[in-house]
C-alpha cells in the first residue's frame, strides 16, 4: 500500500506527500521534497509514470522485507523495481530504496 500511495502522489504531481513515504534517512539526503522528485523524474521515470503496475513477491531479506513491483515505463518498456523497506522509530515502515532493472536485462 506504500509503493501505492507514493506512485499516487507522484501521479498527482503531491511532492510532499511522496517524500512523506521514504525514510528519515532518504528525506536528510534529498532535504527537500522539490529535489526529492526531481531525482524520482530524472532517475525513476518507470515508477514516476508507469503505465502499468504489478505487484509480485515480497519477501524478508537480511535487511529488511522487500516488495516485487513489475512496471511498464511511459516509453513501453517492462521494468523490475525492487523496493526495500525500514521500519521507523514510531513503528511505520517507509520507503528505504527502489531497485530498477530492465527485464530484457534479466537472463533466463
Amino acid at each position: 500500500m506504500i509503493i501505492k500511495n507514493q506512485m499516487n502522489a507522484f501521479a498527482s504531481g503531491n511532492a510532499e506527500k511522496a517524500f512523506s513515504f521514504a525514510t528519515r534517512s532518504l528525506q536528510q539526503r534529498f532535504q527537500t521534497p522539490e529535489f526529492f522528485m526531481q531525482m524520482v523524474r530524472q532517475g525513476y521515470k518507470p515508477v514516476y509514470r508507469p503505465r502499468s503496475v504489478a505487484f509480485g513477491k515480497s519477501k524478508m531479506t537480511r535487511y529488511g522485507p522487500t516488495q516485487e513491483v513489475f512496471v511498464t515505463g511511459p516509453k513501453g518498456e517492462n521494468w523490475l523495481a525492487l523496493y526495500s523497506f525500514e521500519q521507523q522509530a514510531d513503528g511505520s515502515w517507509r520507503i528505504s530504496g527502489c531497485y530498477l532493472r530492465k527485464l530484457d536485462d534479466i537472463s533466463a
